[in-house]
């Protein structure tokens, strides 16, 4: 009899400890992104009025389990939209801002959720970051994505495609020019005007040889200028 209390004393505390354990594995597990983890964004503007339009999410330990798995989430004025996510890999995110969000100027706050929404785990929450939706000025060019983002060490020269918004060719005397800077460098790339919202450049190879973060704006020039007018804001090439 003595046996079988003891036994049964020991099973008792070894299911709490177990149960307790998976109660709270979520919470404390390394591979689940907790309050203090920060996200990047990009694009992170886009002009008041704009389409639906696709969002990248950088960050770490994002999951895509059916049942344990991150999604992006607008807040803006206490309001929170789940958007519909794409997940891409432990490091990166995609995510759809429809139009309807983009229809006037505000700036709103982007984050990620991670977990099981049907679980009895709190999900955990990356850091917010800022989107600023806003009419640009008066010929103020502004970028919205550049396509493709990110290219590998090594490349050929390639052409990216820059979507945005108050682009110009000769209007007048006047073109854009697609900026390239790295390292404290600045380097025009040869850029043709599409239409109003879309650039195409050209990133030779002698750019790409090594790995860097480059920074790209559009800038607003005079044919006989010797400095910019305008400038855009700023996004981001990846050569990894």
């Amino acid at each position: 009899m003595k046996f079988g209390k003891t036994a049964a004393l020991f099973l008792f505390v070894a299911l709490s400890f177990l149960l307790l354990s998976c109660g709270s594995s979520e919470m404390n597990s390394p591979n689940n992104p907790g309050s203090t983890d920060t996200i990047t964004i990009f694009p992170a503007i886009a002009p008041a009025g704009s389409s639906d339009l696709t969002l990248t999410v950088l960050g770490s330990n994002f999951h895509g389990a059916p049942h344990d798995y991150s999604q992006v989430v607008w807040s803006e004025s206490g309001s929170n939209t789940r958007l519909a996510t794409t997940f891409v890999s432990a490091t990166k995110l995609t995510a759809v801002i429809p139009s309807a969000l983009l229809a006037n100027s505000i700036a709103a706050q982007v984050f990620v959720l991670t977990g099981d929404p049907m679980g009895d785990v709190p999900l955990a929450k990356s850091i917010s970051v800022t989107f600023d939706v806003k009419a640009p000025s008066p010929g103020q060019p502004m970028i919205t994505s550049i396509s493709p983002d990110s290219a590998s060490a090594g490349s050929l020269d390639l052409t990216i495609t820059v979507m945005g918004a108050n682009f110009i060719e000769g209007v007048p005397h006047k073109h854009n020019v697609v900026v390239w800077t790295a390292n404290g460098t600045s380097t025009f790339l040869a850029t043709t005007f599409v239409t109003s919202s879309e650039l195409t450049a050209v990133i030779p190879a002698a750019l790409l040889i090594n790995p860097v973060t480059a920074q790209l704006d559009v800038e607003v020039w005079d044919f006989m200028g010797d400095a910019p007018e305008r400038a855009s804001n700023f996004t981001h090439f990846v050569v990894n």
